[in-house]
Order: C-alpha cells, then structure tokens, then sequence
C-alpha cells in the first residue's frame, strides 16, 4: 500500500520515472512477492515439490525493464541513479542464477551489489529527509548526471 500510494503521489507531482517505478515495484515486489512467498510456503509445508526457475524468468523481465528505463534516472539525484545502475547489474545475475543458467556461486556478486543499493538507498532517503528537515545541506546529495534544457533538475522543479 505504502508504495502504491507513494506512486500516485510522485505521478502527481510530475516524477514519471519515480512513479511508475514505485507503482511497478509495488506490484511486482509487494504483491506478486508476497503473494509468492506464502505459496511457497503452503507447498514447502504439505511436502509438495515447486520448481523455483519461475522466479529467475519474473526477475529476468524486471531486469529488462529496469534496463530500458535506466536512461530516465540520469536525470534523477546522482544516488537514486547509481542505485539503478547498481540493479542493472545486479538482478540479472540474480536471474540467471534462479534459471540455473548461471551457478550458485556467482549469487555473493548480486547479494554484494544489493547491499550497496540499500546502503544507498538508506543514505539517500536520509539525506533527504534531515536535509529538508534543516532546510539546508547537512548530508550531501549530488545532483543528477544530466540537467533539463533550461538547467532545471527534477529536484529544482518539485520545490
């Protein structure tokens, strides 16, 4: 709920990249997620065999979709963008390894490349949140790769 609602709200405030993210993420992540763990577990607890691959062929379409989409965060603050790039690398392999293409010994490289985009996800959201609280730059938040022709940043504009 947390995310859908974030979605709309940054759709609303003209953030095409961050709401759509959220509202894909939310979907994909929160309720198929969900909804694929408890039957997961349903099945694990009455013995019954599941063939997991189906879970690198969902990752493998997220991974795609991220892809395409990454050019859109180059305009976004310089961390939200390295978490993107962070998960272009990441959820591939993670992919690959569940449709058995990839072993499991290349799984520390995607756990390794997801902690550091939490890690940057944690700061990024924090430096948001005590920057605005200050109103003045406590933690540093670089700006975006690549500015609008006028020189605005997506920042810029929502405040």
């Amino acid at each position: 709920m947390v995310q859908l609602v974030v979605g709309i709200i940054e759709l609303k405030a003209g953030n095409t990249a961050g709401g759509n993210t959220f509202l894909y993420f939310s979907a994909f992540f929160m309720l198929v997620g969900g909804s694929e763990q408890l039957f997961k577990f349903y099945m694990s607890h009455n013995q019954m065999l599941l063939d997991s691959r189906i879970d690198g062929w969902a990752w493998l379409c997220l991974s795609i979709s991220l892809l395409l989409c990454t050019p859109a965060y180059f305009k976004s603050p310089f961390l939200l963008c390295l978490i993107i790039v962070i998960l272009d690398v990441a959820l591939p392999i993670l992919a690959l390894i569940d449709v058995r293409v990839l072993s499991y010994r290349f799984s520390h490289i995607s756990g390794w490349l997801l902690l550091e985009a939490g890690m940057c996800g944690i700061y990024l959201a924090s430096a948001i949140m005590v920057n605005d609280s200050f109103g003045r730059t406590l933690y540093p938040n670089p700006g975006p790769l690549i500015k609008d022709k006028n020189g605005s940043t997506y920042v810029e504009m929502r405040t």
